[in-house]
């Protein structure tokens, strides 16, 4: 790491877009400032090319080289120059990084529905597999790291829906198997927004669940073509999740 990012990480918080293990564009919000990170949780420069504490995984974060690393900016409070924080001439106050760390997320459950983190291993990978456009889940990295990667990503904002759609039917043998994994995901996805409601009675919950698990959720043999087959959705997983269609 230079010493200009360096510094930036040692004094303030630094805004990286890195490549994710999965192979993705993703971004995290870092500081290396014993100040504003959670104590035993900085990192000295030597540890490793990059390794630094990332507010919104609230973890340290491992880049294993500069390649990997594809751009960097970082704000200055009112009143204070670049590189005044660069070489420690003044750090910000703990509450304007509060709000940096406050405007960093884009969408704080881009899925739109449940809790992603509280499903089964497959349906994780059938969103990295969708949402990255990867279809190889790299091994020994834990799931739902990457699945941090990609509610950090701008993904969701800035890729085509129809583009998602396309590259995650084409690389399957059967469309239709591939349209119904995406679908089995958003099924859990809502089943876990069920339990997590609280406006639902809790005595209802239980039969609203079992409708959607014996509901007859996967697309019909008669669609043949992609673009039929995408426009497909159940209407027990009504409405339509903003993150899949546009």
């Amino acid at each position: 790491m230079d010493n200009i990012l360096y510094g930036a990480l040692s004094n303030t918080v630094v805004e990286v877009h890195f490549l994710s293990k999965a192979g993705f564009i993703t971004r995290g919000l870092f500081s290396n400032c014993t100040r504003l990170i959670p104590q035993g949780q900085a990192r000295h420069k030597e540890f490793s090319f990059f390794a630094c504490y990332e507010f919104f995984r609230k973890r340290v974060v491992k880049i294993e080289n500069e390649a990997e690393i594809t751009g960097v900016l970082f704000e200055n409070p009112d009143g204070v120059r670049p590189g005044q924080l660069i070489y420690g001439e003044c750090q910000p106050s703990k509450e304007w990084v509060r709000g940096q760390v406050d405007r960093f997320i884009l969408e704080a459950n881009p899925f739109g529905r449940g809790i992603i983190k509280d499903l089964d291993d497959k349906h994780k990978v059938t969103a990295i597999e969708f949402f990255s456009g990867e279809s190889s889940i790299p091994e020994g990295v834990p799931l739902n790291h990457l699945i941090d990667d990609l509610i950090c990503s701008e993904i969701f904002i800035n890729v085509p829906k129809e583009l998602l759609i396309e590259k995650f039917l084409s690389k399957a043998e059967s469309m239709h198997k591939q349209w119904d994994r995406l679908i089995d995901l958003y099924a859990e996805l809502s089943i876990s927004e069920i339990k997590k409601d609280e406006n639902i009675p809790f005595a209802q919950k239980p039969g609203i669940i079992a409708r959607i698990r014996k509901a007859p959720l996967h697309s019909p043999t008669g669609l043949k073509s992609a673009l039929d087959l995408s426009e497909y959705w159940p209407k027990e997983l009504m409405p339509k999740p903003s993150s899949v269609f546009s």
